[in-house]
């Protein structure tokens, strides 16, 4: 009896397997084939795994199969929205058409990549552009809302990745009203997460996998549904993207767009409050007086605020952080 008729990888990956017979360039890779099964017992055992591969050993399907194999609910999280996009409208539908057995795989994306459909009525009853040019894709935004499926935004052709307006389209956890919301059972991200609990393979990118991880840490809720087991490509991203979650953050842009959501609210319920206007004015003038401070001008990037607070400007920025809240 030969090692294909044995070996479940074999069966699949090997030089006389599934996709050997299907494929008539099939490269068989002796590399790929011992990855597979490292991984294939890293998740039934339910251990750890760490892989260093080099180009064109053929990871994913590495990893994608044996996955899939376990039986198990798999979270597959990427560095880049590219991979992601790859891994599942590339790599995945290519061995879903050879494979021959049915999975279910789905695309999960944090919420800022989704339309949403309450805000999508609040800008047809009064468009307003953060920039001039965001007007010329108003039409094609409007056809698309009308026909999507997903909306995910990165099924507009020629939407620029930069495209200020977006942030008047989709919506944050903060500002979104869940079960209120009219739209909430036709809403894209309430499918989509809907589409997940019922997947065995669902695929994300490091950010939203870590915010996720970040909510439950909280007890604040979850973004994904329970899983048995995660696989990291592009692994050497995830100390700095974990790092952002498990830590503090303060930025002029963060608090500038919570204003403006605060003032959104208020003008969609026609709501006019001097005090509370005021005091908005006043977080403004606070958040200013933060981010000028002439400490923060001599530097470029991002940096530890307690560094700051033990520098000599270190009186004037503690001040001004505690009179931001």
């Amino acid at each position: 009896m030969s090692d294909v008729d044995t070996d479940p990888i074999e069966q699949v990956l090997g030089p006389e397997g599934l996709l050997a017979s299907a494929l008539e360039r099939y490269e068989h890779r002796p590399q790929q084939v011992e990855m597979a099964r490292a991984v294939e017992r890293a998740l039934g055992s339910g251990g750890s795994l760490i892989v260093e591969a080099a180009t064109g050993t053929g990871k994913t399907l590495a990893y994608l199969i044996p996955a899939l194999r376990s039986g198990k609910r798999v979270v597959v999280s990427t560095g880049t929205k590219a991979l992601q996009e790859q891994l599942f409208h590339k790599d995945i539908p290519f061995l879903a058409g050879h494979w021959g057995e049915e999975f279910d795989a789905v695309l999960l994306k944090g919420r800022r990549n989704y339309l949403c459909k309450w805000r999508l009525d609040a800008m047809m009853l009064r468009p307003t552009f953060r920039s001039p040019r965001d007007a010329q894709h108003w039409g094609k935004i409007i056809k698309w809302a009308g026909k999507t499926k997903t909306g995910d935004r990165a099924e507009i052709d020629g939407l620029p990745d930069d495209f200020p307006t977006w942030q008047e389209l989709s919506i944050s956890s903060d500002s979104c009203l869940g079960g209120k919301c009219r739209h909430y059972e036709s809403c894209f991200i309430t499918q989509a997460r809907k589409q997940a609990r019922e997947s065995a393979l669902i695929v994300v990118n490091h950010h939203l996998f870590f915010a996720d991880l970040s909510l439950r840490h909280e007890g604040a809720g979850e973004l994904l549904p329970d899983y048995d087991a995660v696989i990291f490509d592009e692994a050497h991203h995830l100390e700095q993207i974990a790092s952002g979650y498990f830590g503090v953050q303060v930025s002029n842009f963060s608090l500038g767009e919570l204003l403006s959501d605060i003032r959104r609210a208020l003008a969609a319920e026609d709501v006019k409050d001097e005090a509370l206007e005021a005091e908005l004015k006043s977080v403004t003038t606070r958040g200013t007086s933060l981010f000028t401070n002439m400490s923060f001008a001599l530097r470029d990037g991002r940096y530890e605020l307690a560094d700051l607070l033990m520098g000599d400007q270190s009186e004037p920025i503690e001040e001004a952080w505690e009179r931001l809240p």
